[in-house]
């Protein structure tokens, strides 16, 4: 009889949780996870207001790669200086197109020239991939290193095309917040390995085993963004500065038209900055001024972290400072040449660390440039064939193969 009891008790026990909400949502979960990680509603957002920044071409390379099993030999990584001085020299790049509009151009991953140029050199076969991003800040280059490595693929060497600008950059989010940062801190770049407390510990398990929990930050973003159109604010206090900064230069163009000679004068410059040069300049005037201090000290603090990075992983860094033309050397404000001259020689005290000088005013001239900062192809092309003759006249492979033994 008592046996019977117990199964009945069982039985009700059952019944009760079947239409439970616990039971439900034990169900609901993992269901709703895997169609997330299998379907990738995110992909299907075609407006660009929306669309998640992982889809867009200005990173749209990254998640695909840290998900492959890929490890290059070479790893080229900077801003879109090193990505224009790379791929424009390529045939292949020039083949698929025509113009090099930035999207080809951000999604380009490949330095074929320079591969092909090197292997011969050196008498054996490397592999070259270029996960240089346009606008990457030093933050932006440690995290996606450090997500690499964390994968296992760790590559031999690392070109790092630098500058001053990635040190403080106007024009872009705050720390944290940019394109490549965003995407790849899905992958828990930042997470520190040790010492962490009980709220990362869990975020930690959380992200390993849900897809859905390792990408939330994009549906909460797509909705924040849905709810700020449709109460007509802006996404974020970034945001609101841009458009503020946009009213007020358009208020300044409006109050010069008064119909004198005023506006004669402020046509003639408009005229005259058409050229690409000069748009670029302006651009880079911003970029440069006023100086992020904070910023500025902050990506200092992440190359001296780079380099530690490669340190533990026996990766050789090798940084190259990428060409500028006068005009734009020019702006670069005294203090921040100062900063980035002193950041580049405190990591130079590194066995692991080469430092490839290309941005000599004596080796490139004016019309190397297609604007005031990125080579055009003759001048890729040149800028790969000096690159070459440094790097191979330096045991510098030597040195990889020795430490990567």
């Amino acid at each position: 009889m008592s046996t019977g009891s117990d199964t009945n008790r069982s039985t009700k026990r059952l019944r009760m949780l079947g239409p439970s909400t616990f039971a439900w949502l034990l169900l609901m979960v993992p269901t709703i996870d895997c169609s997330c990680r299998v379907i990738k509603p995110l992909q299907y957002i075609s407006s660009k207001s929306y669309r998640p920044i992982e889809f867009d071409p200005w990173v749209s390379k990254f998640p695909p790669y840290l998900y492959s099993k890929s490890r290059p030999d070479v790893l080229i990584v900077g801003s879109s200086l090193p990505m224009a001085a790379f791929s424009l020299a390529d045939q292949k790049f020039a083949n698929a197109a025509e113009a090099a509009d930035q999207a080809s151009l951000r999604t380009y991953t490949e330095a074929n020239e320079f591969k092909n140029e090197l292997s011969s050199r050196l008498g054996e076969t490397v592999k070259v991939e270029n996960f240089s991003c346009a606008g990457g800040m030093v933050s932006d280059v440690y995290i996606f290193l450090k997500a690499l490595i964390d994968t296992g693929r760790i590559p031999h060497m690392v070109l790092y095309g630098i500058s001053p600008r990635d040190f403080t950059d106007n024009l872009m989010p705050p720390l944290g917040q940019s394109p490549l940062f965003e995407v790849v801190s899905d992958w828990g770049g930042e997470l520190p390995s040790e010492g962490m407390n009980t709220s990362q510990k869990f975020d930690l398990f959380c992200a390993s085993y849900s897809y859905f929990y390792k990408t939330r930050r994009k549906y909460k973003n797509i909705a924040t963004a849905v709810a700020a159109d449709t109460v007509g604010r802006p996404i974020s206090l970034y945001r609101a500065s841009e458009i503020s900064d946009s009213a007020k230069d358009e208020t300044k163009r409006s109050s010069s038209s008064k119909g004198n000679a005023a506006v004669i004068i402020t046509q003639n410059e408009d005229n005259e900055s058409g050229t690409p040069l000069q748009k670029d300049l302006k651009r880079y005037a911003k970029r440069y001024i006023p100086i992020n201090q904070i910023r500025l000290q902050s990506e200092c603090d992440y190359l001296t972290k780079l380099v530690r990075l490669c340190e533990k992983n026996r990766v050789i860094v090798v940084f190259i400072g990428m060409p500028l033309t006068s005009q734009n050397r020019q702006l670069i404000p005294p203090q921040l040449e100062t900063a980035y001259g002193k950041a580049i020689a405190r990591v130079q005290g590194s066995i692991l660390v080469k430092w490839v000088d290309m941005a000599s005013p004596q080796t490139f001239e004016q019309n190397d440039f297609s604007d005031s900062a990125h080579l055009n192809r003759d001048g890729s092309k040149k800028f790969q064939r000096l690159l070459l003759e440094k790097l191979t006249a330096d045991p510098i492979w030597q040195t990889v193969k020795k430490h990567q033994q």
